[in-house]
């Protein structure tokens, strides 16, 4: 919000210093509120888009200097063209790209000086309170390496207590198994313990409840692994998830109305993109084409909402002869079968521009998990989990998996991107909608993800 501010102020007063050098005054006033939202907007993106506002970019000095010039020099190449909309819009708010290039660099110095004074006033306390994890099972490795690939910057993991004496002294996942459940009341003290993560049954006769409900009125945080883990890594825990969670949440609910709305608002959006993207797809078309033997478009099935099974529709990025025997096969990281033209349409996700059409026909959302073949779907049924579920909602052409996690190729891509569609489902809103939709414009812009 302070940086917003400050973005807001720096092109506000740019502009009313120079206006009041003009006979025109009063109309520079009516084009400021304009020229400070357009170039605030754009600015924003662009800290988004190089990791200003993550936190692990936030406490290292190197890597937040670096993605500050990174960003003034995105944000340069975006008000280039904001600048000469603008002064084409109206001659006498043309202020000129020197002017645009003024307001951001006093802005970038007023965020390199905040990051500065953020960076040196949590230098001292590196985490924001230290977490004991009861219980140091299977699930135990996967909350500690999600809080250590998400938090490791904010919060300090000073150990695991176990339920027999066996496990003492081994390291769960680089996090030291400090003693047994029966040792709770002295690590608390010793180790300053200001939140508990409880990754064992709940029913267990070894959980000290007693205590832990003590620790509750001290102030100190109890959460179940599993709220844990979804809170720091935006995912679901497969291994704990019961579907009772999902019928009593809160956030799983999406009425008749919400799912005619959200239909109805992606497919205005696909036609819009369609409109706009008009040149681009003819071009495409052209020189696929011009470049490879073969079909301009691929037609493939795909499993949509409720098990049913639609065409999937794209531009051709293989040769002809991708799967000449019939056999569905994973794509591969550099897949051979990938004409040089189709690695640039995957880098940049042209090649999924034609699933508009599906968008416009219902069988697919802009913003959904990934549709699978049928030959996936009936394996992965079979081997993972509440795989199914996917299939409650329509699939999407993009997806909180997609913009988070990178191209799935095997088995173990598919549950950790299962993890994330989940999530999804059971947050799903348009606020998340466009929160998605906004990071796949800056995965396509820096062409990310692709293969």
């Amino acid at each position: 919000m302070f940086e917003l501010m400050a973005l807001c102020t720096c092109f506000s007063a740019l502009v009313l210093s120079k206006s009041l050098w003009s006979e025109q005054a009063n109309h520079y006033l009516v084009w400021t509120v304009l020229f400070a939202f357009v170039n605030t907007c754009l600015v924003q993106f662009a800290l988004w888009s190089f990791g200003l506002y993550s936190r692990e970019v936030v406490y290292s000095g190197r890597r937040m200097m670096s993605n500050l010039a990174g960003s003034f020099i995105f944000s340069a190449m975006l008000l280039l063209p904001s600048s000469l909309v603008l002064g084409w819009c109206d001659e006498v708010f043309n202020v000129g790209f020197s002017f645009h290039l003024v307001g951001l660099l006093g802005f970038m110095s007023v965020v390199a000086l905040e990051r500065t004074l953020i960076l040196r006033s949590f230098n001292d306390t590196p985490y924001l309170g230290n977490i004991l994890i009861l219980g140091a099972g299977e699930v135990t490795e996967q909350v500690v390496s999600e809080a250590r690939r998400n938090h490791g910057q904010t919060f300090r993991l000073v150990g695991v207590l176990s339920e027999g004496a066996a496990e003492v002294g081994r390291s769960v996942d680089g996090c030291s198994v400090v003693g047994q459940l029966g040792d709770i009341d002295r690590v608390v003290r010793e180790k300053d313990v200001r939140g508990i993560i409880i990754s064992m049954p709940v029913h267990s006769p070894l959980l000290p409840t007693d205590f832990l409900l003590k620790c509750k009125l001290k102030g100190i945080v109890v959460r179940d692994a599993t709220e844990f883990y979804e809170r720091v890594g935006k995912k679901l825990l497969l291994e704990k998830l019961d579907p009772i969670q999902l019928l009593y949440s809160e956030n799983l609910l999406m009425t008749r109305f919400r799912w005619r709305l959200k239909l109805m608002t992606e497919q205005l959006i696909a036609v819009i993109l369609l409109i706009l993207s008009s040149p681009v797809l003819l071009l495409t078309a052209a020189l696929i084409k011009l470049l490879s033997p073969g079909p301009v478009l691929y037609k493939q099935d795909r499993v949509g909402k409720d098990g049913k099974v639609f065409k999937l529709i794209k531009f051709r990025s293989m040769i002809p002869t991708a799967e000449k025997n019939g056999q569905a096969v994973w794509a591969q990281e550099g897949d051979p079968r990938v004409t040089p033209f189709g690695r640039f349409l995957r880098k940049f996700r042209i090649d999924e521009l034609p699933q508009l059409f599906n968008v416009l026909k219902g069988d697919m959302a802009i913003v959904g998990p990934r549709p699978e073949r049928p030959e996936f779907v009936k394996q992965l049924q079979g081997l993972l989990p509440f795989y199914g579920e996917r299939h409650l909602v329509l699939p999407g052409i993009t997806g909180w998996a997609q913009v988070v996690y990178p191209y799935g190729s095997s088995f173990a891509d598919s549950r950790e991107k299962l993890r994330y569609d989940l999530y999804y489902i059971k947050n799903m809103s348009f606020l998340f909608d466009a929160l998605i939709i906004l990071s796949t414009i800056r995965t396509v812009v820096f062409g990310k993800g692709g293969r």
